[in-house]
């Protein structure tokens, strides 16, 4: 398993002082045996993407949810497809998500194609 580099989105309000904007995409490829996203901030956008392999990508749930359920979230993608996860991480730290052991504190990821299949995760402050 990979352990992605998380992009900060940048904000742009009041106290910007730039003058250009814009973030790189920073779509990276899906590892084979999985990825690990660390979970940092108030929440974690993931962007999955497919071109041309379908694929079932399955967010390790360590925790119960506040319903009691501790069941994995699945993200299912038709062959070519994008979509995207929030995670709020107000709620708890994160907890239902962050791995005890091993990668503490990071998400784990795992995929049932890894062909064709790009992932990208962003932090917001």
């Amino acid at each position: 398993m990979a352990v992605l580099a998380q992009n900060f989105l940048l904000k742009v309000n009041d106290y910007y002082g730039l003058t250009s904007a814009g973030d790189a995409a920073g779509f990276v490829a899906a590892a084979g045996g999985g990825d690990f996203v660390p979970l940092t901030g108030q929440f974690v956008l993931l962007t999955f993407r497919t071109s041309g392999t379908a694929s079932v990508v399955t967010l390790d749930t360590v925790e119960l949810s506040n319903q009691g359920q501790a069941q994995d979230v699945t993200v299912t993608l038709a062959a070519t497809d994008e979509k995207d996860v929030l995670i709020d991480l107000t709620v708890d730290g994160g907890n239902r998500f962050k791995q005890t052991s091993g990668n503490i504190g990071y998400l784990a990821l795992t995929y049932t194609s890894v062909t064709g299949l790009t992932i990208k995760a962003k932090q917001i402050a």
